[in-house]
Formats: C-alpha cells, structure tokens, sequence
C-alpha cells in the first residue's frame, strides 16, 4: 500500500492581475499558463498563491496535474516549486504489473500524486497514466479504480480529465473507500498524461500515515473488432489497500485484460 503524510509547514478562472511597481496599469496573469514556477519574483508568487488557494476542486486539479505533467521527469522540482505558492505534494509509484498482450503493460506509465493546500486538510489524491504506444484492438472500456482506507479517510470530490477521456463509472462504494472510473482507451493520446483524483478529508488526525492505491485495468481484443463491447463489475473482498473494498472486472469472451497496480 501507498502510505502518505503530508507535513503541515502553513505559516477569474486561473488569471489573476498584478500591479507592477513602476508602471500605473494592470499586468495579467494567465496561471494556467505558467511553465515554471522558479521563475516567477516574490510578488507574483504572492500573487499566484493567492489564487491557487481560490481554485475550486477542478481548476486546482487541473493546474496541479498539469505542472506535474511538465516536470515529470525532476520530482524535487515540482515539490519545491509547488511548496513556493503554498502547495504541497507527494509522489509514490511502487508499481506490480500483471500479465502482458498487445499493449503491453510496461508500455503504460502511472504515478500517485496526493497533494494538499496551505490552509486546507484535503488531500488530493490523483493517478496519472500516460500510454506509450496506441492500442489497436481496444476492447471494452478500461477501469480504474482508485483506494483509501475508510477508517482513516472520507470522501469529499473528485476531479478527472476531460470526460471523453476518464468519467467516474460508479461512486457507490464511495463510503467503502473505493472510486471507480472508466478510460475511453480508445481516444487516448500516445505519450500524453491523463488523470483521475479524489479528494480525501481525514476522519482521524493522529499523526499516523493515510493509505492510498489504486488498480488500472486493460482491456483488449486479440484482433480488431467492430462489436460494441462492455465489462461487468462485482465488488467484494478486500481492496487494493485496508478499509476498501475490491472489485474483479468481468469481460467479454473475446477479450483479455492486464492489470497494473500501485499498492
């Protein structure tokens, strides 16, 4: 399982404006456009901080995958930059791979970001997953389903991608610790980062580590098809960390699947 304990160190849609100090006008802002947090002075950054504070859960989420997405290849930068406009974040990937067939699964690439905003005890909690190479025999849409210990952790939102990409599938475990989310692998884009979050609000503030997973289901054809196909969810057991509940994907009988966890 994923354990986590972000240190508490509190001491318009994603534009802000800033009054410069040697000229009488307005200079704006576009977040959402930032590439590089270190490069901004002391007052943008008061600025910007000001506003990533505002953001409600999508803008933040979306801004904070985003930046992830940029930088993914230097982890202590996104951390330090992050932490300058009062955001911090944590990175877990220990990741099990299950089987191998067309897409191959070392052919997918996922990290376990859980974030948390100065003032604030949520924990965003988001998987992101990029594929490296297109698949052609998709079968059924994927799954994914995302985990938290629900003696440790409540549900309060969730955030995804643009909807023809990742959609929440089900929420009615929500209260069990589990999240599940459909991947419309068929319109994904190769070596571009998609995303799924929940936003998590403790039950328990004890100093003790929260547990977090999550499980990514691939679905696939052995030759390509035209047949409109789905998969079937059952729940039951234990899920992929303590205090959730697990689910086994049914499918198709022409289809096979891989999975690939980080627990």
């Amino acid at each position: 399982s994923i354990l986590f304990n972000v240190v508490n160190t509190d001491t318009g849609y994603g534009e802000v404006y800033n009054q410069t100090k040697n000229q009488n006008k307005t200079e704006k802002i576009d977040v959402f456009s930032i590439t590089d947090i270190d490069t901004l002075d002391s007052q943008r950054l008061n600025i910007v901080k000001e506003k990533i504070l505002s953001f409600d859960t999508d803008e933040f989420v979306g801004f904070i995958n985003n930046y992830i997405r940029l930088h993914m290849d230097n982890k202590q930068k996104i951390k330090d930059d992050l932490e300058k406009i009062g955001v911090y974040i944590e990175f877990a990937n220990n990741e099990q791979n299950i089987s191998i067939q067309k897409i191959e699964a070392y052919k997918m690439e996922h990290e376990i970001a859980i974030a948390r905003r100065a003032g604030s005890q949520l924990y965003y909690v988001s998987y992101m997953f990029k594929f490296n190479k297109k698949e052609t025999c998709p079968g059924s849409y994927d799954v994914l389903g995302l985990f938290w210990d629900s003696d440790r952790l409540s549900y309060d939102n969730y955030s995804t991608s643009e909807t023809k990409y990742v959609d929440l599938r089900d929420i009615t475990n929500k209260k069990k610790g589990t999240l599940v989310f459909n991947v419309f692998d068929k319109n994904i884009e190769v070596g571009k980062y998609y995303y799924a979050t929940v936003v998590l609000a403790p039950k328990v503030v004890d100093g003790n580590w929260y547990e977090v997973g999550a499980k990514y289901t691939h679905t696939f054809t052995t030759t390509q098809t035209t047949i409109s196909l789905s998969n079937k969810i059952d729940y039951g057991g234990s899920g992929v960390v303590s205090g959730s509940i697990g689910y086994t994907v049914t499918i198709n009988q022409i289809e096979q699947m891989w999975e690939k966890a980080a627990d």
